[in-house]
């Protein structure tokens, strides 16, 4: 069971604020879900790439994917596919997490590294 702590939840707001910043508007006037955001073409092959490696439990390998692609990315695509990497890594059970070499702080500081890149 996902245990909902202060690292959760900042990881969440921290998500919702960045929605802001990297999605486009949406005028359906329900809550905006990232799972339900149609990437572009490229952006896309990251997140099925990405998705693998969290099936595999690879998360350090997944995250190293991520910043490689980030830095080689001039546009967004990128930064949005990493709100939803850090919500995935979210959303995983602590217990599997640490017993792969990751920790629910790792993805506090990989969020915040995401804020950073996308605000400045």
């Amino acid at each position: 069971m996902i245990k909902r702590d202060f690292i959760f939840e900042e990881v969440e707001f921290i998500s919702k604020l960045l929605y802001t910043i990297l999605f486009p508007k949406h005028s359906s006037g329900k809550e905006f879900n990232v799972n339900d955001y149609k990437f572009d073409t490229a952006s896309l092959e990251l997140k099925l790439r990405l998705l693998d490696l969290i099936k595999e439990n690879n998360f350090n390998k997944a995250e190293d994917l991520l910043f490689e692609s980030i830095e080689n990315d001039k546009g967004q695509g990128s930064l949005q596919v990493a709100v939803w990497f850090y919500l995935q890594l979210n959303n995983i059970d602590e217990e599997v997490l640490e017993q792969n070499n990751f920790s629910r702080q790792e993805v506090l500081e990989g969020i915040r590294e995401i804020e950073k890149i996308a605000t400045s």
